[in-house]
């Protein structure tokens, strides 16, 4: 919530949070750690919205050849062009924290059927997004200030009253 807010004009008033994601399968502590972030972002009012990891096989494109299991996160694109798509009319600014070019498609419909409605895109800290900052209204570049003073504090105070600790490999 606090990153989000970073970034909006002082007119402007913020509606909805959403993190769109997806769990790892095959990684007990890596997932276990997400649904500990997932929590915080649940209980900050954030919604979450989960793809999936899909299992893929890859050929190693070295000399070797060689053919690999690897995963390959999915929907977590398609999720986001349906919520900016199905929510047009409740927003007249979205703010997408995305270097993903996946989503032009969905920001030149809106803009093509909703002219008064501006795409404003926050660039991840060291990603480019060359193509998808040229189709949205405009863009802000998230740096590295930003990421530190939005973190959650050490330990949250659940909606239930219990607490959440931030692990200490995070801090």
């Amino acid at each position: 919530m606090k990153l989000s807010k970073r970034f909006l004009q002082s007119k402007d008033a913020l509606i909805d949070v959403y993190y769109f994601t997806a769990l790892c399968s095959w990684n007990e502590y890596k997932r276990n750690r997400h649904q500990l972030y997932m929590h915080a972002l649940d209980n900050a009012g954030i919604k979450i919205i989960l793809g999936k990891f899909k299992e893929v096989s890859k050929t190693c494109r070295a000399i070797c050849k060689r053919t690999y299991k690897t995963f390959e996160e999915k929907r977590t694109d398609v999720n986001i062009a349906i919520h900016l798509l199905s929510l047009v009319k409740q927003y007249d600014i979205a703010y997408l924290i995305t270097a993903d070019s996946d989503l032009i498609p969905a920001i030149e419909e809106i803009k093509k059927g909703y002219p008064e409605k501006r795409i404003v895109v926050v660039i991840p800290f060291n990603k480019r997004a060359e193509e998808l900052k040229s189709v949205c209204h405009s863009h802000m570049k998230i740096k590295e200030i930003h990421l530190l003073s939005s973190q959650f504090d050490p330990i949250i105070t659940l909606k239930d009253g219990s607490n959440l600790s931030c692990p200490t490999e995070w801090t």
